[in-house]
This record gives C-alpha cells, sequence and structure tokens, in this order.
C-alpha cells in the first residue's frame, strides 16, 4: 500500500446582489495519484449461513474527481426568514480505467430555510444525493437517489437552546452502499447551553 498523494485547484467568486442576498460559485479539481479505496469482489463472498465479506484496500494509479459548486443565501423580514442553497456537480473518474469511482454521486443539493419567530425557530433541510455511477458489488441492484427531508424546532431561552428534531421526515428508503439501508425516519430531543 503506497500513500496516497493529490493536488488540488480551486478557483471560485462571490457576488451579493442585494446587500442580504449573495450568490456563489467555484471550480475545483482533484488530481489523485494512489487513491486509496476499498476493493470487494463479489467473488470474495461466501454466502453460508453468515455473509462474509472479505475487505482489502488497494490503490488507484491515478483518478480524478472535478465540478462546479453553486451557493446562494440570503436573509429578509429582519432577519427572520434566511435560506440557504447549494448545489454540486461532480466528474469523478478512474484515469487508467475511465469508468467512473464508485459511491459518489454526480449531483448533490442542499437546501436549508429557517424562519424565526420571538423565541422559536423553525429549521428544514432538504438532501438530495442523484444515485452513484458505480458500486463495488450489486451492481444488478436498482440503485436510487437519496432525497430526505429533516426539520428542527428550537426554543432559544437564555443561554439555552431546547430541540426537536425529526430526521428523514418522509421516511424516505434508500442505501448509501448496497444493501445497506441508510438512516430511517428518527426522532431527537436534545438540550445545549452556552456559557
Amino acid at each position: 500500500m503506497k500513500a496516497e498523494t493529490s493536488t488540488s485547484y480551486d478557483i471560485g467568486v462571490k457576488h451579493y446582489l442585494t446587500s442580504n442576498w449573495f450568490m456563489e460559485a467555484s471550480v475545483f479539481r482533484n488530481n489523485f495519484d494512489n487513491l486509496i479505496e476499498i476493493d470487494l469482489r463479489q467473488s470474495q463472498i461466501e454466502f453460508a449461513r453468515d455473509i462474509k465479506v472479505a475487505v482489502k484496500f488497494q490503490n488507484l494509479l491515478k483518478a480524478r474527481i472535478q465540478g462546479v459548486e453553486l451557493t446562494t443565501g440570503g436573509h429578509w423580514w429582519k432577519n427572520r426568514l434566511r435560506l440557504i442553497a447549494t448545489a454540486t456537480f461532480l466528474h469523478h473518474e478512474n484515469l487508467i480505467t475511465h469508468q467512473p469511482l464508485t459511491y459518489r454521486p454526480k449531483l448533490t443539493a442542499f437546501v436549508n430555510p429557517s424562519v424565526s419567530l420571538g423565541r422559536f425557530e423553525f429549521q428544514a433541510d432538504f438532501h438530495y444525493s442523484s444515485a452513484p455511477e458505480a458500486v463495488k458489488l450489486f451492481t444488478y441492484d436498482e440503485r436510487v437517489p437519496q432525497k430526505t427531508w429533516d426539520f428542527r424546532l428550537i426554543y432559544h431561552y437564555a443561554n439555552y437552546d431546547f430541540q426537536f428534531a425529526i430526521n428523514n421526515a418522509f421516511d424516505y428508503y434508500y442505501t448509501e452502499i448496497e444493501r445497506n439501508m441508510a438512516e430511517i425516519r428518527n426522532f431527537t430531543v436534545s438540550m445545549t447551553a452556552t456559557f
């Protein structure tokens, strides 16, 4: 196993459309030598009473990840209403085989609107990731994008924040690694304090 090395390039611009609303764009490229990836092969799996998977790390000779990221955000109504949205478009490739890298989406997006009314704050997060182009094992399994909503209600009191959250609120089923279900709907309650 050789050490992974990379060279990164990134250039961006940020522009305010108004005093409280901005747009930002950046272009990036990451070149990798000896990129370390997990090597899983279907032939290494024994279908017996328990499934045993042999996991091995390997170096890819050369790989590249490049793309464009677009962001917009702002606040209105005396800062009670806020929004941030980001989209990232990726092109990733094993430069030896010219195949896409595994488990990486072509498009990821994030939208976070929030409303503040007095001590209460309501936040929503929408996450989107396109289905991965390539996987390691079950290449014929159907792949679906991630499309999930998280909601949070926060009560601010003095130095304390009390939060109730619903994660994956619409109980959308998807996998990040094939045949491994990602987070299903769940609820959290938390309290934080600042001193």
